[in-house]
């Protein structure tokens, strides 16, 4: 992470609990709406994210089997050397998927700064949702000061 965006996971970590989720919802989001054709499972979590701000644990428990089933179909694709716009499609799902799972409590081992590493990686631009991410830690650091 701190190739990508150095400093980043620092910053991430010094929010308090409550902005750092809402950060991380609303990256959740972008990161989806650069994605088409997702499974209506993952558009179901997608929608209870942008209905709430949120997943409960339990959806983020979802979110984390169904990135699992999602990783095993990439690897499957790209093993048989499948077209590679078919196994990004699917990459690309998974990484939203775990980067939602880890936002919302399913990967308690795991961090802010692992969920937008994988939030970023969902995306066609890496660095444009890190950057969409360091702007939302700057507007809450105006808005409430760091903490």
């Amino acid at each position: 992470m701190d190739q990508d965006a150095p400093g980043l996971a620092q910053r991430l970590e010094s929010l308090t609990a409550q902005t750092r989720r809402a950060i991380l919802s609303k990256a959740c989001l972008r990161a989806a709406s650069d994605l088409a054709g997702l499974d209506e499972r993952t558009l179901e979590l997608v929608r209870a994210v942008q209905s709430g701000g949120g997943l409960s644990l339990e959806q983020a428990k979802q979110a984390m089997s169904l990135a699992d089933v999602v990783d095993n179909k990439y690897f499957e694709l790209h093993q048989r050397n499948a077209v590679a716009e078919a196994w990004l499609k699917v990459f690309s799902e998974a990484r939203l998927l775990t980067g939602m799972a880890i936002t919302f409590g399913a990967v308690p081992t795991q961090g802010a700064a692992d969920a937008a590493y994988e939030l970023s990686k969902s995306c066609h631009d890496p660095a444009g949702l890190l950057g969409f991410i360091e702007s939302e830690i700057d507007l809450a650091c105006k808005l409430d000061g760091p903490n």
